[in-house]
């Protein structure tokens, strides 16, 4: 093949990735609009609130832009137990609604490039963590005489990132999809959301 035609088989693949994408791009669902019932889920929800969090700029653990993101979370938990619609046909309401902020320091190794020849110890100080848990309460379960089976549903992001990057993927967006199903968290589950300054298993966050 010489140069020409490889030139044109390349266009020609251009074309055709760039008319994939225009024709699966009009295939995708309409997202659901922010005004949508708090049931459901709202893609435009929790891109909003991953966009306000990602305004903010980098967030590395212990930062203000971090504080930031961690109020834009607490505001967003009070909107959802100001709006739920879990109240009962007398009015009473039918959920308890709990929500723990604490602080935590620790230490790990961090083996710098993978290599453990080459190892640091990070240490991190009173690095935020809030979780909100949404349940039933109990004098609104039905007397059936049996013991009612507790089920639970586990969400848990950090909030953190690298010092050069807004984190929209890494973890606005994870942080904003949380929310956003403990919105909808039907009435039969124990919800349990977790957000936390740094990332799990053993490397902090500044992994991204």
């Amino acid at each position: 093949m010489n140069d020409t035609n490889r030139v044109i088989v390349a266009w020609a693949l251009i074309a055709l990735a760039c008319s994939s994408g225009w024709y699966l791009d009009r295939r995708l669902p309409t997202p659901v609009a922010e005004d949508a019932p708090p049931t459901v889920f709202s893609e435009a929800r929790a891109l909003k609130l991953a966009r306000d969090m990602e305004a903010g700029g980098p967030r590395p653990a212990g930062s203000h832009a971090e504080a930031r993101a961690f109020d834009l979370i607490r505001q967003e938990l009070r909107t959802i137990e100001a709006t739920r619609p879990n109240v009962g046909d007398d009015g009473d309401d039918q959920l308890e609604i709990d929500v723990v902020e604490h602080s935590h320091s620790g230490q790990f190794p961090l083996h710098v490039g993978g290599d453990p020849r080459h190892e640091q110890l990070m240490v991190y100080e009173n690095l935020p963590s809030l979780a909100i848990r949404i349940r039933r309460r109990d004098d609104s379960l039905p007397r059936d005489g049996k013991e009612r089976e507790r089920t639970a549903l586990l969400v848990s992001v950090h909030v953190d990132t690298v010092h050069v990057s807004p984190g929209g993927s890494d973890n606005a967006a994870s942080a904003a999809v949380a929310v956003e199903l403990v919105r909808n968290v039907v009435a039969d589950a124990d919800a349990l959301f977790g957000a936390d300054a740094r990332e799990k298993g053993g490397e902090s966050s500044a992994r991204g």
